[in-house]
């Protein structure tokens, strides 16, 4: 799971760089340095992950604590200290760096107003992250617990879901994320209009061949960005037991984006979920051979769902251990008389 969440991380880091690296090209002047921004800012990433891996805590405690001083500025080039992959490191330096621990537990107490979580979307993604990085992530799930009794009355502040999202897969808790994403088809809509991506106009002094390479760059971050979206609504719609919506979910991605890859990406969530069955297993037989991803996927469905019927069948085999126990009593009284 950290592996796949680092992955996604470094996704959306390359999709932030595609697009600010269009700006800066077009823009010129005082924006030409964004591409220059993010490059360093990428580059003090990776050194704080260097030395976290090489266990130089100190090294690394100041660089992630830098990283997080200025993790909204960082947000706009590409690197959320409130992702997964990244509160994973700050939990291991909070673990093994006692003022690292010490520094966030004040943090903690400064949001928190009367034992409280706080309301506004800042201060709730700071503690939500702040959670997991002191190894109480409890506090959040059961805090959205208690949010979610009233579906009428829960609500979010906007750009939190994302973060909470993480930390309920993470817990392996996808049934109870559809309470965030109750128009599956309207998102979609939204997501699959932003694919009809306009060619920039021509700026003195940019070529006609740059341009047309960021117009190829820019449509694929966005049926990249499309597929995400495709595939945790529908993994969403899936584990949460909605078999019809799920298949209206499936249909109206595939109206924006009829490809195998999307038909994947779709499938290898819902099977993420845990929720998948024989249903999903057919629709990944019917892809076309040799899609990327494709039968490594099916493998695993195969093997789950078989794992699964063996485990109903000893459910359901009269022969138990309570039989076998009473057979073993028998067998004692006989030769014991």
């Amino acid at each position: 799971m950290k592996t796949q969440l680092l992955k996604r991380s470094r996704s959306n880091v390359t999709a932030w760089l595609t697009v600010l690296s269009m700006l800066a090209i077009i823009s010129g002047g005082a924006e030409a340095d964004v591409f220059d921004r993010i490059e360093r800012l990428q580059e003090q990433v990776n050194e704080a992950k260097s030395d976290l891996e090489n266990q130089n805590y100190r090294l690394a405690s100041k660089k992630y604590m830098q990283l997080w001083r200025n993790r909204y500025k960082n947000t706009e080039f590409g690197v959320d200290m409130h992702s997964m992959s990244m509160v994973q490191d700050l939990s291991v330096l909070a673990e093994h760096h006692e003022r690292f621990r010490d520094f966030f537990m004040g943090q903690r107490s400064m949001l928190e107003r009367h034992g409280e979580a706080p309301q506004r979307q800042d201060p709730l993604k700071d503690w939500i992250a702040i959670n997991y990085i002191l190894g109480d992530g409890q506090l959040t799930l059961d805090w959205y617990d208690l949010q979610v009794e009233d579906p009428e009355q829960f609500s979010l502040p906007g750009g939190v879901r994302s973060v909470l999202t993480e930390q309920l897969i993470h817990a392996a808790r996808w049934s109870d994320l559809w309470p965030m994403y109750p128009a599956p088809m309207g998102e979609l809509t939204v997501a699959g209009q932003r694919l009809d991506v306009q060619k920039p106009p021509l700026h003195p002094g940019v070529p006609r061949e740059h341009l047309d390479r960021m117009l190829e760059s820019r449509k694929r971050m966005m049926a990249q960005l499309f597929d995400e979206t495709a595939a945790r609504q529908y993994a969403v719609v899936v584990a949460s037991g909605q078999v019809e919506l799920a298949e209206q979910v499936w249909n109206h991605a595939l109206s924006f984006r009829r490809v195998p890859e999307l038909k994947v990406a779709m499938l290898e969530q819902a099977i993420e979920s845990g929720f998948a069955d024989e249903t999903h297993l057919a629709k990944l037989k019917s892809i076309k051979l040799g899609t990327p991803g494709l039968l490594p996927l099916q493998n695993k469905l195969e093997k789950r769902l078989a794992e699964a019927e063996d485990q109903e069948v000893e459910k359901d085999d009269p022969a138990t251990d309570e039989g076998e126990a009473d057979t073993d009593l028998d067998d004692v009284s006989i030769f014991g008389s």
